[in-house]
C-alpha cells in the first residue's frame, strides 16, 4: 500500500559519485518526520531529489497517490510540496511583506493569499512587527522565520525544511521548533532535515538516521532520543553493523 509520501530505494549521483544509495523513507499524512546525520550524509541530496532539483538515477518517489520523481520542480510545487532551503535566501531590499508574497507566486486566489499572510504573522508575531521593514535589516533568526513563512505562503500539503536552525541564535531555535509543531498541528505534513538532532527528534514522530548516503537507523523519534547511536550519527561515527 502506498503511503502518503515515500521514497522507494532512490539513488542520486553527481557525475560518478553516489550521494544517496537506495534510500527509502516514508510518512503518513499529517506526520512530521526528521532526517538526521552528519555533514555529507546525504540529507540535502535526498531533499533535492524529492523536490525535483536533482534527478534520481533509480528508484521512485510518491506523494499523495502520484509518482512525482519524473515531474519538474514547479509541477511538484503545484501538487503541494514546498521546500524551505538551507541558508536563509532572502530578498534583502524588499520588505517582509513582499518577501512573503514571493512564496505565493503560483497562486491566484487573492483572498486566500491574504488569509495565508494572516496565518504566517500569527505563527511568527515578530514578522507582523517587521512587516514593512527591509528583510536585509533583520536578524538572522527573524530572516529564518520569514523564510519559513514564505514557504507557508505556497499553502503546502507537505513542507520540507532544510536546516532551519542553522546559524540561528538559541532563543530563535526554540521559536522555530514551536512553529514547526504549530505548522504540523494545522494539518501540514513536515519533513525536517536538522543537525540539531535533539530539536529534530523532539518535534518529529519518526526519524531516519543517515550516514554516507544511506539510512542506517529508523525508529520512533522518542526512542531515538534515548539511543546513544544518535550522538554517534551526529559525529559521523555510527556503524552499519550496530544498526
Amino acid at each position: 500500500m502506498t503511503r502518503y509520501f515515500e521514497t522507494r530505494n532512490i539513488t542520486v549521483k553527481y557525475d560518478r559519485v553516489l550521494a544517496v544509495k537506495s534510500v527509502s523513507i516514508g510518512m503518513d499524512e499529517g506526520e512530521t518526520i526528521s532526517l538526521i546525520g552528519s555533514n555529507g550524509a546525504g540529507k540535502t541530496s535526498t531533499l533535492r531529489a524529492i523536490t525535483g532539483l536533482t534527478p534520481i538515477s533509480s528508484g521512485e518517489i510518491w506523494f499523495n497517490g502520484d509518482r512525482i520523481d519524473r515531474l519538474a520542480t514547479d509541477a511538484i510545487v503545484e501538487r503541494g510540496v514546498t521546500m524551505v532551503p538551507e541558508g536563509r535566501r532572502v530578498f534583502p531590499l524588499m520588505t517582509v511583506r513582499d518577501n512573503l508574497l514571493m512564496g505565493a507566486f503560483l497562486r491566484r486566489d487573492k483572498s486566500k493569499i491574504a488569509a495565508s499572510i494572516d496565518r504566517v504573522v500569527t505563527l511568527f508575531p515578530r514578522l507582523k512587527e517587521r512587516f514593512h521593514q527591509a528583510a536585509g535589516t533583520m536578524s538572522g533568526g527573524e530572516q529564518q522565520m520569514m523564510v519559513i513563512g514564505r514557504g507557508m505562503m505556497a499553502d503546502p500539503k507537505l513542507l520540507i525544511m532544510d536546516e532551519p536552525s542553522l546559524g540561528v541564535a538559541p532563543k530563535f531555535v526554540q521559536e522555530i521548533a514551536r512553529a514547526i509543531v504549530d505548522i504540523n498541528r494545522q494539518g501540514v505534513s513536515v519533513i525536517l532535515v536538522e543537525q540539531n538532532s535533539r530539536m529534530a527528534l523532539r518535534v518529529s514522530r519518526h526519524a531516519y538516521v543517515m550516514s554516507t548516503g544511506k539510512v542506517v537507523v529508523n525508529d520512533k523519534s522518542s526512542r531515538l532520543l534515548l539511543d546513544d547511536r544518535v550522538q554517534k550519527a551526529y559525529l559521523g561515527e555510527i556503524s552499519e553493523a550496530r544498526a
